[in-house]
């Protein structure tokens, strides 16, 4: 099919819910909170979220923030269920 750019098997997406454009941290929470995924990168409450799943599933939820040059970096990660403290401080 084509060039796979990850070792882990799955797919993945960017996306904005609407009605939520400048809230998507709440999106992020019902995710963590209620849906079976592999990595969420959060980007800011008016940035798209990206999501990937995969058949084993780590539940990985990095934070990340932009430089004031616009370069996203990371910042703080959780796995597993520890991604609910987390995902409640966005």
């Amino acid at each position: 099919m084509g060039h796979e750019i990850c070792n882990r098997p799955g797919a993945a997406c960017d996306f904005v819910v609407n009605g939520y454009e400048e809230d998507m941290q709440r999106i992020a929470q019902f995710i963590c909170q209620q849906l079976s995924f592999d990595k969420l990168y959060f980007y800011g409450r008016d940035r798209p979220i990206h999501i990937s799943i995969s058949n084993n599933p780590l539940r990985h939820l990095q934070v990340m923030h932009q430089s004031e040059k616009g370069r996203c970096y990371p910042g703080k990660r959780a796995y597993g269920y520890n991604v609910l403290d987390l995902v409640k401080k966005l």
